[in-house]
């Protein structure tokens, strides 16, 4: 199985990263650097590009990354892999407007403009959506009341925003996509 990892908001790709290590245990995991700062359509674009280039089989991503998993997957009818999704930008990512730096240092701008071109998480594709429930940037006790008439919603005690339960769902990951390929 090949995965594309999404990354999160002011982030990148990083192959020694320990969800992707984790997640290796799985498939073959492929990265790639988004910049959140373009337009939904920029990047959908890219995202897609890298899809259909890579053959991949399965998408998962973490927090913005998330929602653009369950955003392309839910375009491409692949399945996906929601890890602590932003489940609305328009009032999630609100923080970030404005100047500001990323992981690594790098200077972005991130305008409401860009933003309000953004919907609310998907709800057409086949996607499983991972939640830490101690998550202390976005309310999953709602994201899970939102997404699990849509979705298949499994909730972990503790953790953090980064999702700290990526080896403990891996079994529940590779059901998901065994089941999935079933079904598409």
């Amino acid at each position: 199985m090949k995965i594309l990892y999404i990354h999160g908001f002011a982030s990148a790709f990083d192959p020694n990263n320990e969800k992707v290590k984790q997640l290796s245990q799985i498939g073959e995991v492929i990265g790639v650097n988004i910049d959140y700062t373009k337009s939904r359509k920029e990047i959908q674009q890219q995202i897609t590009q890298v899809i259909l280039q890579e053959r991949v089989d399965l998408l998962v991503g973490c927090s913005f990354g998330g929602y653009y998993a369950g955003l392309m997957g839910t375009l491409s009818g692949l399945p996906f892999v929601a890890m602590n999704p932003v489940t609305n930008p328009k009032q999630d990512m609100q923080k970030f407007l404005g100047k500001g730096t990323t992981f690594a240092g790098v200077p972005y701008e991130f305008t409401e403009q860009t933003l309000e071109d953004y919907p609310v998480f998907a709800n057409g594709g086949n996607g499983l959506v991972l939640l830490d429930l101690a998550d202390d940037v976005l309310d999953t006790h709602a994201i899970a009341e939102q997404l699990t008439p849509n979705y298949q919603v499994i909730t972990f005690g503790g953790g953090s925003h980064r999702f700290d339960h990526t080896e403990n769902a891996l079994p529940r990951i590779v059901e998901f996509y065994e089941h999935s390929k079933f079904v598409n």
